[in-house]
């Protein structure tokens, strides 16, 4: 039976989620994406995100994801932030109009199981984990709309 697509948005404990198949990836339907993101979010948000004071903007422990990271590199709990955190729409799947992070003309920005890189929807994000990754930082940039895609090849 092939699974569905989960696309869902809620709120929940004062945050707007935006959950798809990468944040709940064991869910059949939205309901229960909801009810397993909700434990999750419980178990884990508050070490990774809250909520600023001055302007009730959306704050990352991007602290706390490099000592989760560093202590416990490739575990779970570090794939849980990142959830979080593509649910919030703090991390994006999407290049367009978002940020990267490059070091040693590599990208250092957070990935999927190693394999798909993440982009950051705000820049402040991107500059506070460019600062304490710790990593020499050649660049943190933002992709632009002048993007040529590799299917837009021949036109150009």
């Amino acid at each position: 039976m092939p699974r569905r697509q989960i696309e869902v948005e809620f709120l929940h404990d004062g945050f707007r989620f935006r959950l798809g198949n990468y944040t709940c990836p064991f869910a059949h339907t939205n309901e229960e994406a909801v009810e397993k993101f909700k434990k999750t979010f419980d178990q884990y948000g508050n070490a990774i995100v809250g909520v600023s004071m001055l302007d009730g903007r959306i704050v990352v422990d991007w602290g706390q994801y490099f000592n989760q990271d560093t202590q416990y590199h490739g575990e779970e709990v570090l794939e849980m932030y990142k959830r979080i955190l593509v649910a919030l729409g703090i991390l994006s799947f999407q290049k367009k109009s978002n940020w990267a992070v490059v070091s040693f003309s590599m990208f250092v920005n957070p990935s999927v199981l190693l394999t798909q890189r993440l982009f950051f929807t705000r820049k402040h994000d991107a500059i506070e984990y460019a600062k304490l990754s710790g990593w020499d930082i050649d660049e943190v940039f933002q992709y632009s709309d002048q993007i040529i895609l590799g299917s837009q090849l021949k036109e150009a």
